[in-house]
């Protein structure tokens, strides 16, 4: 199918030739096309000699010999196409190139490139085939050279979206950021598929920390069309902006317009509500996600008693649960109140009320705060994972990434995390510091 396929580029894109031709030239040609494509490669042979005794021109000889190379006759062919070449003349570039096509189907990639090689020495300005060329170096795993052509492809035809596509392909595969963008934005332009591309983009630039950015173009996105996912990354863009109330109105939009039931989505609103110290708000979502059937949710009202809010109770030495609960209700800025009501009671033991403290500064995104307070739990209590769970979480939201490559070897020896866990955070490490090819080793 392959080669027939090929024999149609050939034939009817390279010769041009109608079923209507009224030349007996042009009626040789059509025959050869019709008898060959029914697989009648006797009556093709003939109408082909009678061609080529008429015409001797080089493009009669390579259809001649795609008659033999349809039938598996590669020596006959061979010769036709040689012929084919010694005569081309001014049509040298149109040669070389059916013929790469050729020896590129009978999987000869070393010839395909030659003769390609061959054509655009005659013309250069082949996109098409600097696009071919690209792809047969690519399949022998010369990235250099397939990238060198695919380029030329695209200078050459700079509205072409298959070769700014490739590109951004390439550029994606290498871990090439700089690139990822550059052609993003060109894909962008062209206008086909834009909506798609804005949003790669815009995770692109969530990637690199660059929330700004990515929060104008979601917002873009937004006034087109309308969707669950694009409200949700608008919404995360608004947390790391700080901007809790424009992110709490994302994400109940991103639950209004899912069609399933997404956790995700109810968590990233609790986490809101709690950033802008709305705990009752946080309750409420929770009865929401719980009536939705969100298991987590049902289970978490069971171990919260429903949906009271709870008194500020005061600092009492033999007694700490309330700031677990307050904590568990992502009720932060009270929890805060209340360790500092026991701090100046001194009646809050160090070991817990520096992770407590730390816990409590994370969720009001104090993340310099937080990790004051979790280092010197570490410092007391050295084991404890989830404390260094927790002191990585503040690196990387204070986007200290070469403190968190230092702290990302510690991970393999912590049980609750693996190899993706401890990869994923030097990908996201490397990303930070735009070291685009140490990033795509852990990609």
């Amino acid at each position: 199918m392959q080669i027939k396929i090929f024999f149609i580029h050939l034939a009817l894109l390279i010769f041009s030739i109608r079923a209507d031709s009224q030349t007996e030239i042009q009626s040789l040609q059509y025959r050869i096309i019709m008898t060959s494509m029914s697989a009648k490669y006797d009556s093709a042979i003939y109408y082909a000699q009678k061609l080529t005794a008429i015409e001797p021109s080089a493009r009669n000889y390579l259809l001649q010999g795609s008659v033999f190379e349809l039938k598996k006759d590669y020596a006959t062919a061979d010769h036709f196409y040689q012929k084919a070449v010694n005569i081309a003349g001014t049509n040298q570039a149109d040669i070389y190139s059916a013929l790469a096509y050729v020896y590129y189907n009978r999987k000869n990639l070393d010839k395909a490139i030659t003769y390609s090689m061959q054509s655009l020495k005659v013309d250069n300005n082949q996109p098409s085939l600097h696009y071919f060329v690209g792809s047969v170096f690519e399949l022998l795993q010369n990235k250099d050279s397939a990238k060198s052509h695919f380029n030329k492809a695209y200078q050459a035809d700079t509205l072409k979206e298959l070769y700014a596509q490739k590109l951004y392909n390439l550029g994606y595969e290498e871990g090439e950021y700089t690139d990822q963008e550059l052609y993003l934005k060109k894909l962008i332009a062209l206008g086909n598929n834009t909506l798609n591309y804005q949003a790669t983009l815009a995770g692109i630039y969530m990637q690199q920390d660059e929330y700004g950015k990515a929060a104008a173009i979601l917002n873009e996105i937004l006034r087109k069309s309308q969707s669950d996912s694009v409200y949700f990354s608008l919404g995360q863009c608004y947390m790391e902006l700080n901007l809790g109330k424009e992110a709490i109105k994302c994400f109940k939009k991103a639950i209004m317009f899912s069609a399933v039931v997404n956790k995700q989505y109810y968590d990233a609103l609790v986490d809101a509500y709690a950033f802008i110290s709305r705990p009752d708000s946080v309750i409420t979502t929770y009865n929401e996600g719980a009536s939705k059937g969100i298991v987590s949710y049902q289970q978490w009202l069971i171990n919260n008693g429903g949906i009271n809010t709870l008194n500020i109770p005061a600092a009492n030495q033999n007694d700490f649960s309330k700031i677990n609960e307050l904590l568990f209700r992502r009720d932060y800025r009270r929890a805060i109140l209340l360790l500092n009501d026991y701090k100046e009671k001194k009646v809050t033991p160090k070991n817990e009320f520096y992770p407590m403290m730390a816990a409590a500064q994370f969720g009001l995104r104090n993340f310099n705060e937080a990790k004051m307070y979790i280092t010197r739990a570490i410092e007391l209590e050295p084991l404890k994972e989830d404390y260094q769970l927790l002191y990585i979480a503040t690196l990387e939201k204070l986007r200290d990434y070469n403190e968190l490559i230092k702290e990302a070897n510690k991970l393999q020896g912590l049980s609750n995390t693996g190899p993706d866990f401890n990869r994923f955070i030097l990908w996201k490490s490397y990303i930070g510091l735009k070291d685009w090819k140490q990033a795509v080793i852990y990609k």
